[in-house]
């Protein structure tokens, strides 16, 4: 409610505004990757995954590795490997016929190489074979990856905020 966004913004909270978006349908566009670029599953405690997550997180990456840890083995985490070198993840969770898709992280310079759509599409088809019939996941709704996510066929659902405040230690 208003009132309450007031009150936030006005105690030094900061807002983001998500876009959520699903589809029912398999992915559009290439399903297979670049050249040169495996994907495989690993484990929620891999190291490979918490070099990604120390990449994106930057300050922050053990207070979001402490997350993920607490959540342990409840997602299933993606990751694409260059010449061994772990270089983009995504983490999905099946719940029913619903697929969330969690975080879908690459490294800056391996962006706009397809890394992104080859784990979209191992998600789409392993959560699906898992009984999804439904995948969606959540952007910034002034980010980039929005049209990424359109050209795979995800349509707007809706948008949420997200309201933080950092506390300095």
């Amino acid at each position: 409610p208003p009132p309450i966004e007031a009150r936030l913004l006005a105690d030094g909270y900061e807002c983001t505004t998500n876009l959520v978006l699903a589809t029912d349908a398999p992915l559009h566009a290439a399903t297979t990757g670049p050249d040169g670029i495996e994907v495989r599953a690993v484990p929620h405690d891999s190291t490979d995954l918490a070099a990604l997550f120390e990449a994106e997180h930057e300050d922050v990456w053990r207070e979001w590795w402490a997350i993920e840890q607490r959540r342990a083995d409840t997602y299933t985490h993606l990751v694409a490997f260059d010449a061994a070198q772990p270089v983009a993840q995504l983490s999905y969770r099946v719940k029913g016929t619903l697929a969330n898709i969690e975080t879908v992280f690459t490294r800056e310079e391996h962006r706009n190489r397809g890394l992104a759509t080859a784990l979209l599409h191992r998600a789409d088809a392993e959560a699906r074979a898992a009984g999804a019939n439904t995948l969606c996941l959540y952007t910034r709704a002034n980010g980039l990856a929005k049209h990424l996510y359109r050209r795979l066929g995800f349509e707007p659902a809706f948008t949420g905020r997200v309201y933080w405040r950092t506390i300095e230690a």
